[in-house]
């Protein structure tokens, strides 16, 4: 079956968008941290290197649960949740390299919404949200940082967040009042 004709099927279903989506973004995901993997071999960030080589990993795994068949599916969406609010709270907690990594974690609430909807993306995006906030604004979380962010990083972070969160429900309003209207 060609591109075209899978994108134009992909449209008409919202399961089979949600699966085609999924499967793109674990290719990205599985090359995106295959290609960190290799930048931390190459800067000496041990630990950091095995943690992204494992997501890689998993990305994979992924990627081939979701074609199997339906159950497989939902396993791969649970197993992606756990690992990438695990990887992400990783990030935050160590700080590794020099406090970039944690950067990546404002990507959750676009890319929730887009893989989950808005139920469970919102649900994902809330929970990476309260992981945030409990390392950033609670002195307990702030106790386990290995990293020392600074306090103006530490107060506004959580803010560009949920601003990342409406710019992703802007999106999948947009996506969900356009599928309504492809088949009306």
């Amino acid at each position: 079956m060609s591109i075209k004709k899978v994108l134009v099927e992909a449209l008409k279903d919202n399961n089979r968008r949600y699966k085609l989506q999924y499967f793109v973004t674990f290719i990205i995901l599985a090359i995106v941290s295959m290609v960190m993997t290799i930048v931390n071999i190459k800067t000496k960030q041990h630990l950091l290197t095995y943690v992204t080589l494992a997501f890689s990993l998993l990305s994979i795994v992924n990627v081939f649960l979701i074609y199997i068949n339906n159950v497989t599916y939902y396993i791969s969406k649970t197993i992606f949740a756990i690992e990438i609010i695990s990887l992400f709270s990783y990030f935050i907690v160590s700080g590794q390299p020099e406090g970039f990594s944690v950067i990546w974690s404002l990507m959750l609430p676009s890319l929730g919404l887009l893989l989950f909807g808005f139920k469970q993306g919102t649900l994902l995006s809330t929970l990476m949200f309260v992981v945030i906030v409990t390392f950033f604004w609670i002195p307990a979380g702030q106790n386990i940082l290995l990293y020392e962010y600074n306090a103006t990083f530490m107060l506004r972070f959580p803010f560009a967040y949920i601003a990342f969160y409406f710019v992703g429900l802007l999106f999948e309003i947009m996506r969900s009042k356009t599928f309504d209207n492809y088949h009306y």
